[in-house]
């Protein structure tokens, strides 16, 4: 059985066998150190689905409901590709100080120290971050996200940080989720993003 070795380069094998861009078996060391995938129908659909998103967008937004797989089938891709993967639960107080960073205070009076935050290392790195349940954040974090992705680039008080070629923005949320607010900064997020909606 035929099975698609991430790690290689990725967009080359998609350009030259496209038709084999599903997983076809588990990935013995994947099942042992990171977490089991039962690769059926339905999961090799929707990691195919994501594959293709990767390639030709920098922020994909997963939609699925609970327990369908998001999280793991973006670790999963993660691991096969050999990206690191910074992952963050949202809610209502994880506001855009929290994803760029703040300054804190050091040792040395009247000094202070710069605290890069999540959002920023994956720009600045070029690292995967993965913030699940994106839609619980508050305005000025969804605001954060639309200038991300409408620059190119994240922005601090005496800074720009443009992102790089490997980073990859991975929002989740859940469908027909009642608690969803701020639908007009979401939709917005989705139209500078690629949508992926899963089986």
């Amino acid at each position: 059985s035929e099975f698609i070795q991430f790690e290689n380069d990725l967009k080359l094998r998609v350009k030259q066998r496209p038709e084999y861009l599903i997983a076809k078996e588990a990935d013995k060391k994947y099942l042992e150190e990171i977490k089991p995938i039962v690769f059926v129908e339905t999961t090799r659909k929707n990691l195919n689905k994501i594959v293709m998103s990767i390639i030709t967008d920098c922020c994909i937004v997963v939609d699925g409901p609970l327990s369908s797989g998001k999280t793991t089938l973006i670790e999963y891709l993660a691991y096969k590709t050999k990206n690191k993967l910074i992952k963050y639960q949202m809610d209502e107080y994880m506001d855009s100080k929290s994803l760029i960073g703040n300054y804190i205070c050091s040792d040395i009076p009247g000094k202070f120290l710069w605290k890069p935050g999540p959002l920023y290392q994956a720009v600045s790195l070029g690292h995967w971050i993965l913030l699940e349940d994106f839609d619980h954040s508050p305005l000025d974090t969804l605001s954060l996200l639309i200038d991300l992705l409408e620059t190119k680039c994240i922005r601090t008080s005496d800074t720009i940080i443009n992102i790089r070629p490997t980073f990859r923005l991975f929002l989740t949320l859940r469908s027909s989720d009642a608690k969803r607010s701020n639908m007009t900064f979401i939709d917005s997020i989705k139209k500078l993003s690629r949508h992926v909606i899963l089986d």
